[in-house]
């Protein structure tokens, strides 16, 4: 048996705790997005996002390496705003047993706890991943609005649709290109 082991960092933030705990639960594919120095790449593998049994992988950035883990929601408590997730393949179970993250909000606070039991009582603690979780959270705090200036590229009356395209401003700065097109049931002219 190893060695176990619990970490536990609590951040006051300046947004509401629930609009992190949003991201964690139901966007948690945007966080690519929010902090591409950190995290490289979500996706979901088994079930419905923010679901528990849903499995999903992460590769992401520690200390400058790329890691991959692949998780799976083992609990929501709606109560507390949080989420346990249960680390099942990638590079933590190199070095531990089992590893759970477990984000949690109130108010203004964000709570991360570290569950995990190492192989070896001479593996290190956890802290790089700490440390991660910590930058995430800033990230999240940080996170600036997204603006674009957009031109119209096509308009089609048949299918009621534009088609817009981002030609400018920080949208740009995530994606090489991005179109947006709208439709609608009933068209409306407006003359100005």
């Amino acid at each position: 048996m190893g060695v176990k082991g619990k970490l536990i960092v609590s951040l006051e933030v300046k947004c509401e705790g629930h609009s992190v705990h949003d991201i964690f639960h139901t966007n948690t594919h945007l966080l690519p997005n929010i902090s591409p120095s950190r995290v490289k790449h979500f996706e979901i593998h088994e079930g419905e996002k923010g679901k528990i049994g849903s499995v999903a992988s992460w590769k992401y950035y520690e200390d400058g390496k790329e890691m991959f883990v692949k998780t799976v929601i083992e609990a929501i408590d709606p109560q507390t705003n949080s989420i346990t997730w249960n680390g099942i393949e990638g590079n933590l179970l190199d070095l531990y047993n089992s590893f759970r993250v477990i984000t949690s909000s109130e108010h203004q606070w964000i709570t991360y706890a570290l569950v995990y039991e190492k192989k070896t009582e001479d593996i290190p603690e956890p802290l790089a991943l700490l440390d991660y979780c910590i930058g995430v959270i800033k990230d999240i705090e940080d996170g600036k609005e997204m603006f674009a200036q957009t031109v119209i590229e096509a308009i089609d009356p048949q299918k009621k649709s534009i088609t817009w395209k981002v030609i400018d401003e920080n949208l740009l700065e995530f994606y090489n290109s991005f179109t947006i097109i709208t439709s609608c049931e009933h068209w409306t002219t407006i003359t100005l």
